[in-house]
């Protein structure tokens, strides 16, 4: 135990293989290198995984499924003011453990680290920095969205930006993954006086990836292994490989796409499409995880992997 511990809450975390988990995980595992000590609240279930700093805090929405007036609470939540967010009731049982836990730690010093999407960590983070007066650094992975609207009346986008006053009112550093997301951030909030800083998504230099040999073959594989979520639309990849081939100009079977996790409604053509185009036997999807060491098989013996 060091004298200075920093409190990450991550709603995603290793070894749950979702890209949510790989920043806040490489944050840990560099900051205690440089000698901090690093205790993670997640609602990541840790089976298999032996970290003592690491704490699972179950996500009741997920967990207990349409059980109890809570969850039909965070359900209209979800459909009403923050669409498809994760972690609402969650963040509340997130901010007791991190209180408990540095109620057995008293005299160190502590500074608290949460990442979004979602906003569970965020909501975790501002409960206990309020309740304790503790530093609070606030990491966006992704920009809080931009256009929510319903019927007409632009009534989410305004919780959005009724939660984004909060956080910058109340953080003590705001960390943004490119310089035009830090840009709006100083653009909106020219009074943040340097408390916006940019930390650029990257990769861990010890699990650098490297393609494997591809054999020479016919047929191309073009893969996106990762989810298809906020805005992400490969309906347009999909309808001009349809477009070549009816065309003639791709023959047939000379390449194939693999769609391989999960994709939100939208990111994908409509049913009919999938269904020619499949027939035809060209796309392969899988719509949901898999291990990632096997995806990252899939990504390293492809023949392109187009970004997300």
């Amino acid at each position: 135990m060091t004298d200075h511990i920093v409190l990450i809450f991550a709603y995603h975390f290793p070894p749950e293989n979702a890209i949510g988990g790989a920043r806040p995980f490489r944050f840990s595992k560099y900051l205690s290198r440089l000698g901090y000590t690093c205790r993670v609240f997640t609602a990541a279930d840790q089976t298999g995984r032996d970290d003592s700093n690491t704490e699972f805090v179950p996500d009741p929405f997920v967990a207990h499924p349409q059980r109890g007036l809570g969850w039909h609470v965070e359900r209209a939540i979800r459909k009403v003011f923050l669409p498809r967010e994760l972690g609402t009731r969650w963040s509340y049982l997130a901010f007791r453990a991190a209180r408990a836990y540095i109620r057995a730690h008293l005299g160190v010093r502590v500074t608290i680290f949460s990442t979004f999407p979602p906003l569970g960590p965020h909501l975790a983070a501002y409960q206990l920095a309020r309740a304790e007066g503790i530093p609070w650094i606030a990491d966006f992975r992704d920009p809080l969205p931009e256009e929510r609207i319903i019927k007409g009346i632009n009534f989410q986008r305004r919780v959005y930006r009724w939660l984004e006053r909060v956080i910058a009112r109340r953080a003590d550093a705001v960390i943004a993954n490119t310089d035009a997301a830090m840009g709006r951030w100083r653009e909106k909030f020219p009074n943040l006086n340097g408390k916006v800083q940019v930390i650029w998504n990257g990769f861990d230099p010890e699990e650098r990836i490297q393609p494997l040999p591809v054999l020479s073959r016919d047929c191309k594989t073009l893969s996106h292994v990762a989810e298809l979520y906020g805005g992400r639309n490969v309906t347009p990849i999909l309808e001009s490989v349809a477009r070549l081939i009816a065309a003639g100009r791709l023959p047939a079977g000379s390449v194939r796409v693999r769609l391989i996790g999960a994709a939100e409604t939208g990111a994908l053509p409509k049913q009919e499409f999938l269904d020619r185009a499949q027939a035809e036997g060209w796309p392969e999807l899988v719509t949901k995880q898999i291990p990632q060491r096997e995806a990252l098989q899939i990504a390293r013996s492809s023949d392109g992997r187009p970004r997300s």
